[in-house]
Formats: C-alpha cells, structure tokens, sequence
C-alpha cells in the first residue's frame, strides 16, 4: 500500500496530488502511511498548499499524522495556510492536539503571526491569538511590531484588531525608525489614521526618520484628507517642526498645495510666520517656488509679514522677483505700499534681481512705481547699467528697453542718463 514511486511517490500522495479525496479516504482505511513524503513533502502540506479543505480534514483526523512536518523548504503546514489566507483548512489544523503555533519574538520568515498580518487577514489573525502565548509587541519582524507592518501595508481590519487590544503599543517604534501612525499617514491610509487616534494613549507628533511627524508626512505626500483627519486631533501640533526646521505650513507652501495650507491656515493657533533653519517662512518659499495661488491665501492672514529676511537676507518680494514672477512682485509691491515697510535697497535688489530674470514686466512695475523723481531717476540709471553688463550691443539694450511697458517715456525725460549709460 505504501509503494513508492519516484515520480509520484506514494498512492497516498499521488491521490493528493490529483485532488482525489474518495481516494485519499480509501487508502486511509487501508492504514497508509499519511507522512511517507512525495516529491514536494508530507501530503499534509501539499493538500494545505492546494487549499482542498477536504483532505486535509481526512487527514488530521488520524492521530499518527505528523502535523508539523515541513515540507522541503521547512514549512509546515500551518505555515502555509496562514501564509495563503486558507483560514478554515488552519481551524481544521488548529484542532490537532500536537500543532505547534510558532510566533517568533524575534521575527522571521516562520513567523506565523506576521505572515497572517501582512497578508491583511483579520481572522487569521484572531485565530492564531487564540492559540498562542506570545504578546502581539513581541512577535517582530526586522524590528517592527505587527501594528507597523499591518500600518504600512494598510490594512485597516487587522489594524483595528491589533488597536482593540490594550497589550498593543501604537507608538511602539524602532530607535529613529517611524511610527505605525507615520506609515498610513505617509501613504495616505486615511480610514487607519482615524483608527489611532481613537486610542487614548496614541502620541501623534513622535519625530520619524530624521524628523518628520505623521502630519509631516501627509503634508508631503499631498494627502489632504489624511491632513484633515490629523487637525481634527487636539493633540496633533500643527507647528512642530522637522527636518530643517520645517513645519507642516512651510512643507504644504514649499509643495504649492494650496488646499492643505488653506487648512492649515484656518487654524487659530497657526503659526504663519514660522521660520525654518535657512530663515524661510512660508511666505518667501511661495516666493521663490512661483506659487502665485498660494502667496494670495497667506497675505491674506492677518498676522502675516511682509518683511522677514531669510539668512541670504532676501526679502519674499525679492524672492519673487529673483523668480521673474511679475505677478507676485506687484501684488507684495501694493501691500509694502500700503505699511510703508520696504526700504529703497531692498527696492533696488528687486530691480537687479528682475533684470537678471530678464523680466520685463517685473522692471516695469517696479520702475512705475517710484514716484520720488530721484528714486526714480535711481532705477532708470541701475536698469541702464545692468542692461549694459548684460547687453554689449546698443541695439539689444534698445530692444529690450522697447519691450518694457512705459520705458520709453521714461528715458526721454531723462534722455542725459540715457545716452550716458550706452556710450
């Protein structure tokens, strides 16, 4: 009964093979050995690994088999149903008085448990809980607890088990590794987020990765509602910094996403003139990024200014005007009007800055702008002389003069310093 053939093995295991079970029933009776391995291993793990929920229950009910045997690349059959989702053939196995239920605390491909997580199956999960006595923070894998893993995969069900349990940590982490909250916040797993902050304990604004908290990281990748959700936590500081002194309004402002700073911005406690490492305020990277849309929704705060210098000790409108955005140069121009604050070098910089750009608008602007006939005569002679170290040839001077709204009438009546400046 038990004849081995080296290609089929066993008639046990041939019959496994073929997924017959009224055959597999019959040579049962006939007292066949049911752990003779075949080519692949036991038939116990070929029947879990074909997911025939049939023979495997003829199997286990015979107290002889072997149900930890492993294959030949040392699984065992429990291994495998949990590893392939097959949650009831791993009931049928679970039964067995001799099942080993192996949750390794330091890890590991054989880990039961972390296989069951990451494959997002809830009852699987639950399941092995049952059967074993290892903590759920205990059982890792390069590290990490199985609320990390089931984070950043993001499945919520197994999440939401794991968050149900008072023995599991959610700030549970590596040294300078990220949170579980980072890893769905970074990947926009928004119905995981609203899961951790249910938990009373949860600590949301733990550093990750060099600095960068879970809003952080939803800022930067342009999750919105992950964003949103994070606000809606009391606990959640909206101006804790991170990586380069960046905060959340610096990060959404840099990237331009106007959405996100619109949020930001509705918060009372906002803090809009937050300043990173490099002296940038939300502000002055709008600037200098061109994000017109966005440099609209921060002056338009009231606590907003105008007049913070970075450490190149650059001004946000001559961020912009370094930029060539005539647009912004014009609207921050209005608003230094208005608070009398920019003083006539910083003016001059905008000038030189918009030239070097090459924008012709910006120099209009800010050439029409000076009322004071000598501050104005001043900018006619830095146009005149930027242009000449930039231009040898009159005639390209001409063109580009040509080009500038209202120049013309400008240069003629101080038509002196014109011709000085291209002799």
């Amino acid at each position: 009964m038990d004849n081995y053939d080296d290609y089929l093995g066993t008639p046990l295991y041939a019959a496994v093979c073929s997924k017959s079970a009224a055959v597999v029933e019959l040579l049962l009776g006939c007292k066949s050995n049911l752990n003779t391995e075949g080519e692949s291993g036991p038939p116990l793990t070929l029947a879990v690994r074909e997911g025939n929920k049939e023979i495997v229950q003829l199997l286990t009910q015979h107290e002889s088999l072997d149900v930890n045997a492993v294959d030949i690349k040392d699984y065992t059959a429990l291994w495998w149903s949990c590893t392939l989702g097959h949650t009831k053939i791993a009931r049928l196995l679970l039964k067995h008085k001799d099942v080993k239920v192996t949750c390794n605390p330091t890890g590991g491909d054989l880990c039961l448990m972390w296989h069951s997580v990451c494959g997002g199956n809830p009852q699987m999960v639950q399941l092995l809980f049952g059967h074993s006595d290892t903590r759920p923070d205990d059982c890792k894998h390069a590290g990490e607890t199985l609320l990390w893993w089931a984070s950043r995969y993001g499945h919520a069900s197994v999440v939401k088990l794991l968050l149900e349990r008072t023995d599991v940590n959610p700030n549970a982490h590596m040294d300078e590794g990220s949170t579980p909250l980072w890893e769905a916040a970074v990947r926009g797993y928004s119905d995981t987020v609203r899961q951790f902050l249910q938990r009373q304990d949860l600590l949301p604004n733990i550093l990750s990765y060099g600095g960068s908290t879970p809003l952080l990281a939803a800022i930067r990748g342009e999750h919105e509602y992950v964003v949103r959700i994070l606000l809606s936590c009391e606990a959640v500081d909206l101006n804790l910094k991170g990586e380069s002194g960046m905060s959340p309004l610096l990060r959404a402002a840099k990237r331009g996403s106007m959405r996100i700073v619109d949020a930001l911005l509705a918060r009372k406690e906002i803090e809009v003139n937050s300043m990173s490492d490099d002296g940038d305020t939300a502000l002055s990277l709008t600037c200098s990024r061109r994000h017109e849309a966005v440099v609209r929704l921060l002056v338009a705060h009231k606590d907003i200014l105008l007049n913070i210098k970075d450490k190149g000790g650059y001004l946000p409108i001559r961020k912009a005007a370094d930029a060539g955005h005539a647009d912004i140069v014009q609207l921050l121009l209005g608003l230094h009007a208005t608070r009398g604050d920019l003083q006539n070098s910083d003016h001059d910089d905008c000038l030189c800055d918009s030239l070097g750009w090459g924008s012709r608008r910006a120099v209009t602007i800010l050439l029409n702008a000076r009322v004071e006939p000598t501050f104005k005569q001043q900018g006619i002679e830095t146009v005149l002389s930027q242009l000449r170290e930039r231009m040898k040839n009159r005639a390209d001077i001409e063109e580009f003069m040509e080009g500038v709204e209202g120049f013309n009438d400008i240069c003629r009546s101080h038509r002196g310093i014109f011709e000085t400046h291209l002799l």
